[in-house]
């Protein structure tokens, strides 16, 4: 969506990826997060399920325990009548088999108890694993969602597009970038100095004025970072500069010359560099002077 010389926005879109393998996977994640909701909905319908069979089969029990103390009592009172001779061995026989039943459906009815709880556990367990479903799901879809999401390219901050390495219909390879960016506001310049000169800069506080042949004029900047080693073959160190860039004069890729100023001298001889003789520890000039129709040149010791 963009070429070389665009200027573009942070979260700009840049270009888009052919996303059909990763939207067929996204649906798919989404569909198994989907049947993992259900499931667990399911599955608390049956926890409902087995309560309200816990809460019959506690019904059937005090029922069946009703039943059986009335029949013990109605059985106990028939036997004794059949011992005084009150009643037939029948009416006996009878209320044995209606005890008996009753005792039969009272067990039943415990078992069943039992069962309701056993089924409640273990459709709890069953929730439980349900749950742990519905949560790798969940985070298979967002690692399917950031697959997708790296489909569409778009811009890590403000800049300007300085290359496009790829045109619509290119196989996408991730080890192969698409563009480049540059943000050249604030521009950075990066120069050397030799070791001794290093210790002079101060970070934040030494002033330099920076010249570029291609450019009018000359800017003025501090020294914003002093990089901490020192190169062993050069015996250079190397200084960084942050200068404001907004009518976009500095490119990358430019050559500056960087004057670092170390100190400022008011009202200072200053005399050109060759004129300076060295002797010994001390230095020297020559000054013309003109005697008669004559000049001559007159030593004079200096201190630099």
């Amino acid at each position: 969506f963009v070429d070389v010389g665009d200027y573009v926005k942070k979260g700009q879109k840049l270009a888009q990826i052919n996303d059909e393998t990763q939207q067929a996977q996204f649906a798919q994640a989404k569909a198994a997060l989907n049947v993992a909701n259900a499931a667990i909905k399911m599955q608390e319908v049956t926890i409902e399920s087995a309560k309200s069979s816990l809460v019959s089969a506690k019904a059937a029990v005090e029922a069946s325990e009703s039943q059986l103390k009335n029949l013990t009592v109605t059985r106990k009172r028939l036997e004794k009548l059949f011992s005084e001779g009150a009643v037939s061995r029948q009416d006996v026989d009878d209320i044995i088999t209606k005890y008996d039943n009753a005792y039969a459906a009272h067990v039943s009815a415990q078992t069943n108890v039992k069962r309701a709880n056993d089924a409640i556990q273990t459709a709890l367990v069953t929730l439980e694993m349900r749950k742990a479903e519905q949560t790798q799901a969940t985070a298979n879809l967002n690692a399917v969602k950031v697959n997708l999401d790296k489909t569409i390219v778009d811009a890590p901050f403000d800049g300007v597009i300085t290359a496009r390495y790829e045109d619509p219909g290119a196989n996408a390879n991730t080890a192969k970038a698409l563009f480049a960016i540059e943000q050249n506001n604030p521009v950075k310049i990066i120069g050397t100095l030799i070791e001794k000169d290093l210790y002079q800069v101060n970070a934040g506080k030494t002033e330099v004025v920076i010249s570029v042949d291609s450019v009018t004029g000359d800017f003025k900047g501090v020294v914003d970072k002093i990089y901490p080693s020192i190169d062993n073959v050069s015996r250079t160190g190397k200084i960084e500069i942050h200068l404001n860039n907004s009518d976009n004069k500095l490119r990358s890729g430019m050559f500056a010359k960087i004057d670092v100023l170390i100190a400022t001298h008011n009202n200072a001889i200053i005399v050109p560099r060759d004129s300076l003789v060295k002797y010994e520890k001390n230095y020297l000039a020559y000054v013309v002077e003109k005697q008669g129709d004559k000049y001559i040149a007159k030593r004079r010791d200096v201190k630099v």
